[in-house]
Parts: C-alpha cells; sequence; structure tokens
C-alpha cells in the first residue's frame, strides 16, 4: 500500500497524448506502466481499498479530493471506480504484451480520433444538447480500422468501460459502444477480448430508480471542473507518522510518513 500514492499521482497525471512528447518520455511512461503493473496486484489493491473505504467516517469524506477528481451525480465517489480503470491499465493481449504501453491503445485511440471528439465536446455546446449528433460525425473507417490494429486489446478496453458505465449507474451510455460495434462489423470487427482478459468483479455494485440521471453535457461539465493534483491541498501531501489516513483522498494521494 506504500506504492499507492505514486501510482495514483501517476494515474492522475497520465497524459494520454503522446504526439508532444519526446521519444524519451514516451519510454519512460512505458517504463513506469511495467513498473506499476508488475509490481501491484490489483485484485488485492481492490479488496484493501474496499476495506479502507467502509471504515471512513462520512463526515470526514472528500468525494472529488479538492478537485482532483470529477463528480459524477450517480455514484458517490468517483475513487470508487478507480481500481477497474487501473485494472485496465494492466491488461495484456495474447502476446503477453501490456495493452496500454504507448504504441497500442493510447496509440489506438490518437488513430480513432478519440481524443478530437473529446476536445470537441469539451468546448461544442451544440454536440451536449444532441450527443446523438455526435455519433453522426464519427468517421467510423477511421474508428474501426484503428480498433481493429489494437487487436484484442481493443475488445478488452471496451469492455472495461461498459462495465465502468454499469457500476456508475451510466449503462444507457453502452449503447454508443454497441452502435460502434455495429458500424464496424461492416468495416473491419471490432476484436474479440484477450484469451486472459478477466472482467472485474462488480457484483457489489448496484443502482436503483432513486440514482439521478446522468447526461453527456454532466460528464463534460464534470472533466471541466478537475485540478491537477499539484493544485489541491493534497500536493505532496503527507500522513503523519503513527496516524491513519481520515478518508481515501489522503489513502491514495498522500505519502505516509516513516516513524
Amino acid at each position: 500500500m506504500e506504492k499507492l500514492p505514486n501510482l495514483m499521482q501517476s494515474f492522475l497525471t497520465a497524459e494520454p497524448d503522446s504526439s508532444a512528447l519526446t521519444a524519451e518520455e514516451v519510454d519512460a511512461n512505458n517504463e513506469a506502466l511495467q513498473a506499476m503493473c508488475s509490481q501491484c496486484d490489483m485484485i488485492e489493491i481492490t479488496a484493501v481499498l474496499a476495506t479502507a473505504r467502509a471504515t471512513f467516517p462520512n463526515e470526514l469524506q472528500d468525494p472529488t479530493c479538492d478537485g482532483a477528481v470529477a463528480t459524477i451525480p450517480s455514484i458517490d465517489s468517483v475513487m470508487s471506480l478507480l481500481p477497474i480503470a487501473m485494472g485496465m491499465l494492466c491488461q495484456k493481449n495474447d502476446d503477453d504484451e501490456y495493452c496500454w504501453v504507448d504504441e497500442t491503445m493510447p496509440s489506438v485511440l490518437r488513430s480513432a480520433g478519440v481524443l478530437q471528439t473529446a476536445s470537441s465536446m469539451m468546448g461544442d455546446t451544440d454536440v451536449l444538447e444532441d450527443p446523438m449528433a455526435l455519433i453522426g460525425d464519427l468517421d467510423f473507417e477511421v474508428i474501426c480500422t484503428a480498433l481493429g490494429e489494437g487487436g484484442c486489446c481493443s475488445g478488452n478496453t471496451l469492455e472495461t468501460i461498459k462495465q465502468l458505465l454499469d457500476v456508475s449507474c451510466m449503462s444507457n451510455f453502452a449503447q454508443y459502444i454497441d452502435i460502434i460495434g455495429s458500424f464496424c462489423t461492416r468495416i473491419t470487427p471490432v476484436p474479440e477480448v484477450c484469451t486472459g482478459y478477466v472482467p472485474a468483479d462488480i457484483s457489489s455494485f448496484t443502482c436503483d430508480d432513486q440514482q439521478p440521471d446522468v447526461t453527456i453535457a454532466d460528464l463534460v461539465a464534470a472533466a471541466r471542473a478537475i485540478k491537477p493534483v499539484e493544485e489541491t491541498k493534497y500536493a505532496d501531501c503527507t500522513v503523519p507518522a503513527g496516524e491513519c489516513p481520515k478518508d481515501e483522498c489522503e489513502l491514495l494521494l498522500c505519502t505516509a510518513e516513516k516513524p
């Protein structure tokens, strides 16, 4: 667990677009990913986090970690999704290579135009009013070809995204993934998941009719509100020796001082 703060700092500040990075920086990112995945047991981390979250007093919780993570109306804390997302980063293809080294899934996202689409959503209010219009503007030839080049890692990623939507009580958004899959069937089918793919256990997550509906506008607004960790009160934070973190933000972002 003592490695967790550095892991979380890297995860929350990861740069998805490496086009502006030098070859040395890309290599460093790849090495960091491999070190993280080889040294951390994500299943064990998930279990420890679940146990820790259950013990923190509600009155001390900081759902956004002072703005470092997004707020989604349908769930108490985005932090509950991080074990699933981190597990996605450590998935491997059938050649025993990590899916999220730069030349695989990050490259697929760039080739598919996902980053440009996300940027458009961040600034285009018309898209927010009619999200289905965004589907009509997508170049499926480019998207499906890129997903095909990602091999089974693309299948893993899409399935994990569906899980993240399910536990966020936003399974209605899965229709967009299904639409892309249907279009790709006629161009380049989206590959199946990798042989060793194991979906996260989300059996403990439940949704009911009391959860508020979440729109794309809600998600974009949440993304716009995120601050870099170094601009929050958790920048370079520490937990005094002999004390326990008072909430999950301190658990995940603050370094424990040595006695």
